[in-house]
């Protein structure tokens, strides 16, 4: 009898385990949506002379939710390009970033065609 409720309560923590990972999955998501959008529109903001095509920018969160070790690649490599935005993406700060994110490396795509 005991091992059946033993049984029972570690099926039971299992079931939670994986209810609240599936929560944060969704939490994760949530957040990386909406920092995708938040890029997005930092990235606009630069301007049609800066951003003349798809840009993929990576960085890494910080615990205050800013953006470190911001790497942009243009389709048209220009170095002047690129360092306007990142300068514009470092100025973002993210709000209630989920645990599991900060440190992580997110990559976005942006700008036309992106």
């Amino acid at each position: 009898m005991k091992k059946q409720v033993l049984g029972l309560l570690a099926a039971g923590l299992l079931l939670s385990a994986g209810a609240a990972q599936a929560g944060a999955d969704r939490g994760a998501r949530t957040f990386i949506d909406q920092a995708q959008a938040q890029v997005q529109a930092k990235v606009d903001g630069c301007g049609p002379d800066v951003v003349r095509g798809p840009v993929k920018i990576t960085a890494y969160v910080d615990p205050d939710g800013r953006l470190k070790n911001v790497h942009v690649d243009t389709t048209d490599g220009l170095r002047r390009s690129e360092a306007t935005i990142a300068e514009a993406v470092r100025q973002i700060r993210f709000t209630d970033v989920p645990v599991g994110l900060i440190d992580a490396k997110l990559t976005f795509y942006v700008g036309h065609g992106g």
